[in-house]
């Protein structure tokens, strides 16, 4: 899943113009996809992949101790980069909003005039992930609008800037919490409850040991985290409850869906990612 690869933002002097620090990780072209979940799972906000003759480049934030990555399989050489925040900046001149079922969809906070306010969810992606353009983003987003009704207590894990979760409360009439590993999430997630009109207790953030049960859980991250979690994730849904999982490649479903041994209920796939609905049993396991 790749985006801007956003960081801290620095200048060195009033007259410097802010830039985004960052990191190029080269690794072996077989170990790319190892160190970019080994990056997700340590709370990245994004990863940037490109290929250099038989190596690979994954440029992404400085949450990552270099030392730490450069002691990983597989990883050549670790350099800073630092880009203007003009040019990070230039992909919001292209954003648009993204349509997620007929009279809603999920707007940039700087395109809120090109959508009809009472049909739009506002997001400022800041440095999470989650502008709601990505196709597991508005795969999760749909299969939330079929299977959360009013009144509904909803978790999303791996929230990033909360767009689901706020979406869940400000349109589906839903008490939400989320989570995130990457503790910088939660100043955003405050921003777009803000943005939306919302009270800062209709969302709330709830690590999942404190969380409780929920109706519907949904989680929009890579396949190796959802496997890892699936434990953590059937055990804060309630039974008869729905679990939506995105962020997988098609190609990923089975393995996916084999961790959690529960019942498909709902799917749907878009540009080569998919997104399942799976039905909580009373075992925790069909």
């Amino acid at each position: 899943m790749c985006t801007r690869a956003p960081a801290s933002v620095i200048s060195s002097d009033e007259s410097t113009e802010p830039v985004w620090n960052l990191v190029d990780i080269v690794v072996d072209e077989a170990a790319a996809e190892v160190v970019s979940d080994f990056l997700w799972s340590h709370g990245v906000a994004a990863v940037e992949e490109r290929e250099a003759g038989e190596a690979t480049v994954l440029r992404t934030s400085t949450a990552i101790a270099a030392t730490i990555l450069r002691g990983l399989p597989g990883v050549l050489r670790v350099e800073d980069v630092g880009i203007p925040r003009s040019v990070a900046d230039t992909w919001r001149r292209h954003a648009r909003p993204s349509p997620v079922a007929e009279g809603l969809a999920i707007v940039p906070a700087w395109c809120r005039d090109e959508w009809p306010p009472a049909d739009s969810v506002l997001v400022e992606p800041g440095d999470a992930f989650g502008a709601g353009n990505h196709p597991s983003t508005l795969l999760a987003a749909r299969l939330l609008v079929r299977h959360a009704s009013n009144g509904d207590t909803v978790y999303d894990m791996g929230c990033g800037t909360g767009v689901l979760a706020i979406l869940a409360a400000l349109r589906l009439g839903c008490r939400t919490r989320v989570w995130d590993v990457a503790p910088g999430c939660i100043s955003v997630v405050e921003e777009n409850v803000r943005l939306n009109g919302l009270d800062p207790d209709d969302v709330c953030w709830a690590p999942p040991g404190e969380a409780g049960t929920h109706a519907v859980v949904v989680a929009n991250i890579l396949a190796p985290v959802l496997r890892e979690e699936s434990g953590v994730l059937i055990g804060l849904c309630r039974p008869g409850g729905a679990i939506i999982l995105s962020g997988m490649r098609s190609e990923q479903v089975r393995s996916v869906t084999e961790s959690f041994g529960l019942p498909v209920i709902d799917s749907m796939r878009e540009d080569g990612w998919a997104a399942i609905v799976l039905r909580r049993t009373e075992s925790g396991a069909s």
